[in-house]
């Protein structure tokens, strides 16, 4: 008797331990399941992102572009001036020039996207800036600097309007997130590429001018030579 109770009771504990393998089978199927659901719909969410970083391409390459040579400008300008015996009075006026005109390209640019559109409107601005690098780097009167200096900064500002406002109209509201990250990296990226590129030849030669303009010059091509739509234009408010 006692034989088959122990008989009876190992054959319990193995069909407990049956049902608790089956258990866990069930139980890990159904994680894999939920794994597999997971992986797929983070699939599905990133080939919308991977579309809207497609559409983007040639702005982001025109943005490296620009910035380069907005980065080497920048550094440029005040190394220049020093050079020349111009007074730090009249540096820190030029940086503060080059921040009004990026006021008054806040308040005058949106109309001028409106009427042109923004492929018109980067090239204008891209050759107004252009021009200025390399006046700057012709004419060594400080009068002729601060305004040049205030033209930079309605150029620059401009073009970050173009860019920007480029940037969101074409990504959606899963993807703006990483386009604008992206974005941001290649801005920070460059600028500090075209400071480093000064070095390509000395201060009170015009070659660091002469690139610097070239760079910007060069961001003209991907957006002049895209096939995307630009943004519809829209009246300022």
């Amino acid at each position: 008797m006692l034989v088959w109770q122990r008989l009876a009771r190992v054959n319990n504990i193995a069909i407990a331990g049956i049902d608790l393998l089956a258990v866990s089978a069930h139980i890990t199927r159904r994680r894999a399941q939920e794994l597999s659901l997971r992986a797929i719909a983070t699939r599905s969410q990133r080939k919308p992102q991977l579309k809207a970083l497609v559409t983007v391409t040639s702005l982001l390459l025109a943005t490296a572009l620009l910035l380069v040579g907005h980065g080497m400008q920048l550094t440029l300008l005040p190394l220049r001036a020093g050079l020349n015996g111009v007074s730090e009075l009249i540096i820190g006026a030029g940086a503060a020039f080059y921040f009004l005109g990026f006021i008054a390209g806040c308040l005058l640019i949106p109309r001028l996207i409106a009427r042109v559109g923004h492929i018109r409107c980067f090239a204008v601005l891209a050759a107004l800036m252009i021009s200025a690098v390399l006046l700057l780097e012709v004419f060594d009167d400080w009068r002729l600097w601060l305004l040049l200096r205030l033209l930079t900064g309605v150029a620059i500002c401009g073009l970050y309007a173009v860019i920007e406002s480029w940037l969101t109209s074409q990504s959606s509201s899963e993807s703006r997130g990483q386009v604008l990250a992206i974005y941001t990296f290649i801005t920070l990226a460059a600028m500090t590429v075209g400071q480093f590129m000064i070095n390509v030849g000395p201060i009170e030669d015009s070659t660091p001018f002469i690139l610097a303009a070239v760079f910007i010059a060069l961001a003209i091509i991907p957006v002049g030579l895209t096939r995307r739509m630009a943004p519809a234009a829209v009246e300022p408010t």
